[in-house]
């Protein structure tokens, strides 16, 4: 079985956060970074949409 995405109008959007170096807010245990240097790269495209324009 074969999905047409395309066909579907079928749209995903990926979420990320970053990993800070700080105080937790609800915990005292420590924020230890895993990695010091980026091993990825992405770019960032951004497109308003409705309800974000403030019209």
């Amino acid at each position: 079985m074969v999905i047409d995405y395309l066909n579907l109008g079928f749209r995903c959007g990926l979420e990320i956060h970053q990993q800070l170096e700080g105080k937790k807010l609800f915990c005292s245990c420590p924020t230890l970074n895993s990695d010091k240097e980026a091993n990825i790269r992405f770019e960032r495209r951004l497109r308003a949409v409705a309800g974000e324009t403030g019209n």
